[in-house]
């Protein structure tokens, strides 16, 4: 959980990086670079740090699970029951990952829009 509240701290704040971007009116292709840039380098702080990203766990879990399927494919009783585990663990990171990134991004937004506006008495928007 505290891997994905960490990855969804960087995700707000690429997301409010990115609005500022937004706003500096640069030509398209140096805006695409910068919005690349941004997104790029917060991704890379996210492996480097070892936070989580909901929406990278699938293509990591599903070698995983078909690893498992491949070996449970005897149908012993013992292999399914450790792939029945392997899925329901799968099941339940993922949604820790998503409800993780997803809260706290959301609620570290709220309080940095409310900081700006508290700060320079604008509203912070796209």
């Amino acid at each position: 959980m505290r891997s994905a509240m960490g990855a969804g701290v960087i995700i707000a704040l690429m997301a409010m990086n990115k609005i500022f971007l937004g706003k500096q009116n640069a030509a398209p292709l140096t805006e695409a670079i910068l919005f690349s840039l941004n997104y790029g380098l917060g991704f890379i702080l996210i492996h480097i740090l070892h936070f989580t990203v909901a929406t990278k766990q699938p293509a990591m879990t599903a070698a995983a699970i078909a690893a498992t399927i491949d070996s449970a494919s005897d149908s012993k009783s013992k292999e399914m029951d450790n792939l029945v585990a392997m899925i329901a663990n799968t099941m339940r990171s993922q949604f820790i990952a998503i409800f993780g990134n997803v809260v706290i991004a959301i609620q570290l937004r709220y309080c940095l829009r409310g900081l700006h506006f508290i700060s320079l008495g604008s509203h912070l928007s796209p």
